[in-house]
């Protein structure tokens, strides 16, 4: 089931970037990420409440939940805003390919702060066919 999950995240990411790389022509990001922001924040407040959540659990959390989520909202945040300054500069589809090699910071991350290696000789080898896949898509630009 989280391969499906996956691929339909895949789906709406290439829908939203064509759609955003359409209103970035005539709104700057800022307010298309502000506008998105205020629409997130009613969705998932309004989500999180309707299936009666605790939110106790939160407020009684360690500390370290808090760096973490920070961390994650901060990355997040610039994360967000750099992607569509590249949608913007350049366009929806090639954003989107070159951003494609973020599972290998996701590796190095989790490496450098977790101390986790979730690298096997094959996943290995899949990144780098995909960072050489970049490589030749932005090399074989026109």
């Amino acid at each position: 089931m989280w391969l499906v999950m996956a691929i339909a995240t895949a789906m709406c990411w290439g829908l939203s970037y064509t759609a955003a790389g359409q209103v970035l022509k005539q709104v700057d990001k800022s307010i298309y990420l502000a506008i998105s922001s205020v629409v997130h924040v009613i969705f998932w407040v309004g989500l999180a409440y309707s299936q009666q959540h605790d939110w106790r659990g939160l407020q009684e959390s360690r500390q370290s939940v808090w760096i973490w989520i920070s961390l994650a909202i901060g990355a997040s945040l610039a994360g967000t805003y750099m992607s569509f300054a590249a949608v913007e500069l350049k366009n929806p589809t090639y954003a989107a390919v070159a951003e494609v090699t973020y599972p290998v910071f996701c590796a190095l991350f989790t490496l450098l702060l977790l101390g986790h290696n979730p690298l096997t000789f094959q996943s290995v080898i899949g990144m780098l066919m995909v960072m050489g896949g970049v490589v030749i898509f932005v090399l074989g630009e026109k």
